[in-house]
């Protein structure tokens, strides 16, 4: 059991790491062409970057399940922690907590990257096409493992942990 959670807290911090990089990172769609990039929050070409803003609603579905993705990774990692305790009921609920948060990272993750991917495969699959998936747009879907591997974890620890109720008493 103990093994689940340090690994459950080793993978969540992998895919908050994972997810921070992607964020804050713009190199979601790379032109060749035109040697420019962008990410959620700037277009970067020779001249500059600019904040992207026009005609992207996609842009920010994406931003806010990201940024929700990374509070839920926290919040996980936090309820991870209150596992070691020596306190039955706070042991509970912090395994109930981190499997709660970690499964709804994962949810969040889908959310924005398959709105994302959804508004911008037409552009990258398009025929003769220059633009291209960036690194920043990877990373982002290399978390969704990550963070299904730390729901596992904690619904292998909270499954070790006894039941509450006056049979334990």
């Amino acid at each position: 059991m103990s093994c689940s959670r340090i690994l459950g807290i080793f993978f969540t911090s992998c895919s908050i790491a994972l997810t921070l990089i992607s964020l804050v990172t713009d190199f979601w769609m790379i032109n060749y062409n035109q040697l420019a990039h962008w990410g959620l929050w700037h277009l970067c070409t020779n001249g500059g970057c600019f904040d992207v803003t026009a005609g992207t609603d996609y842009n920010d579905v994406a931003r806010a399940f990201m940024i929700l993705t990374t509070v839920a990774g926290f919040i996980s990692i936090f309820s991870s922690c209150a596992t070691f305790a020596s306190n039955a009921p706070v042991k509970r609920f912090g395994s109930f907590g981190a499997l709660i948060s970690s499964l709804s990272a994962v949810v969040f993750l889908t959310i924005a990257m398959a709105v994302y991917t959804g508004k911008t495969v037409r552009n990258v699959n398009h025929d003769h096409s220059v633009l291209t998936y960036g690194w920043s747009f990877y990373i982002g879907w290399a978390a969704f493992p990550f963070l299904c591997i730390t729901a596992l974890c904690h619904l292998s620890t909270s499954r070790a942990l006894p039941a509450a109720g006056y049979q334990n008493v």
